[in-house]
């Protein structure tokens, strides 16, 4: 058995600088909540922390949150509360040593209610499934396959797409999708409260090699959504072997399919619980990423939580979390076989939290069993500035890797322990852990 040596690396916060603002804090507070987290948006009058304590409501003992981050561009403080339960109701105090605000926030219900239901035909079904018919917040349009039966939508890349959700309020449950000419679940512009879950996708994409060989197929995906959609549950999901490839680095920047794709997104998305794999020869571009990185947008922009994943077999980004990143969670996943593990570069708003992952093994390309970065880090022109929190991941790397954080990083770096390097001095790098000394 090999034997790893286990580094725990601690750093320590340096504050940000920043001016004071006039703001009346106690009419600007707001809360974003997804199921498992709440957001906290707060203006005030100055850059002074603002501490936070929360407790479920009608118990007694309060629990402490990060501090409050102050973004100076738009006088406001925010920050996350993490790992609560779902439809459940929370009272939250933020504090200075000489103001305080007391409110009550609670998590999204993910038991949705249901409306009108289509069942498919059992069987195989040969052209696209088109949804226009919208539910609503009080009774979702469930679209599934009939009660103990299979529903199999197979194109036979005669069709651009599976499923086509033109449509809100909508939940995609328990289909297999396969041989879509282009993406296999496609939501059109500023479709919006879309759950997909216990699907299975496959074989997506147009045919051929890399996209860098001359070949199609940039950012087909399992799943693609175009520029505002947002508040997106996909949950329980297999998507497994795009009909396409990516390349690896040894002809350039990886370019060819994805898992999930998320085109400057409105935010609120929720990506648990699925799995994403392939086999090396018809490997993914990113497994969950979209555009564009360096924006006040992105993917998945903001108030989104990725967790519980597992995601195999990416020549870049398995996550490709970039844009605003603000508030965003990315937690519980195991990533296996990829370049960088998780990308962030830009985080352009923050803050972003990203924690308790475990990496897996990374590889360079095909022959070169050295890996890429746990995570990829960086920041462009006026797209900078964005707090990042990065708790008690734990890397596997037996064969080595490039550095731990890397790219586009600002030299203004601080260094700890002669371990790696914090990419910027107001981030916060605290217990992850690598099974080797880089």
């Amino acid at each position: 058995m090999r034997k790893y040596l286990l580094i725990s690396i601690l750093f320590s916060i340096i504050p940000m600088t920043n001016s004071a603002f006039s703001e009346d804090n106690t009419d600007n507070t707001y809360t974003i909540p997804t199921y498992e987290c709440i957001g906290i948006y707060h203006k005030a009058d100055s850059p002074t922390p603002w501490h936070v304590k929360y407790r479920q409501t009608g118990t007694q003992e309060w629990r402490e949150g990060l501090d409050l981050v102050f973004d100076p561009r738009d006088n406001e403080h925010r920050g996350s509360l993490v790992g609560l339960s779902s439809d459940t109701e929370y009272e939250i105090q933020l504090f200075t040593d000489s103001d305080q605000v007391t409110f009550k926030a609670k998590t999204k219900s993910d038991q949705f209610p249901i409306g009108k239901i289509t069942y498919l035909d059992n069987g195989v079904l040969s052209e696209t499934v088109t949804i226009r018919e919208s539910g609503s917040p009080d009774g979702y349009h469930l679209i599934a396959p009939p009660d103990d039966g299979k529903t199999i939508v197979n194109v036979i890349n005669a069709e651009e797409y599976n499923v086509v959700i033109d449509a809100n309020y909508v939940i995609v449950r328990g289909l297999d999708l396969r041989n879509a000419a282009r993406h296999g679940i496609y939501i059109p512009s500023e479709r919006h409260d879309i759950v997909i879950e216990d699907c299975r996708i496959t074989f997506w994409g147009r045919i051929g090699g890399p996209a860098s060989f001359g070949n199609e197929g940039y950012l087909d995906s399992a799943v693609y959504a175009q520029r505002g959609a947002g508040n997106l549950t996909i949950q329980r999901n297999l998507m497994e072997n795009p009909r396409g490839a990516s390349n690896d680095w040894d002809t350039g920047h990886p370019d060819g399919p994805q898992a999930i794709s998320l085109v400057n997104s409105s935010g609120g998305n929720v990506i648990r619980y699925n799995e994403i794999r392939s086999t090396e020869d018809h490997g993914f571009n990113d497994a969950i990423g979209g555009a564009s990185n360096f924006s006040f947008e992105g993917s998945p922009n903001r108030d989104s939580d990725i967790y519980g994943n597992i995601i195999t077999n990416v020549w870049d980004d398995a996550i490709e979390s970039e844009g605003a990143n603000m508030n965003v969670r990315i937690w519980g996943n195991y990533i296996e076989n990829t370049f960088q593990h998780i990308a962030i570069a830009c985080t352009s708003k923050g803050p972003l939290y990203i924690f308790r992952n475990v990496f897996g093994k990374s590889r360079h390309t095909h022959s070169n069993p050295l890996g890429g970065s746990m995570i990829k880090t960086g920041e462009r022109g006026e797209y900078r500035g964005g707090r990042r929190f990065v708790f008690h991941n734990t890397a596997l790397q037996p064969n080595g890797a490039f550095h731990v954080f890397s790219g586009h990083v600002n030299p203004n770096t601080v260094t700890r322990n002669n371990i790696f390097d914090c990419p910027r001095p107001s981030d916060i790098f605290a217990g992850n852990r690598s099974t080797k000394r880089f």
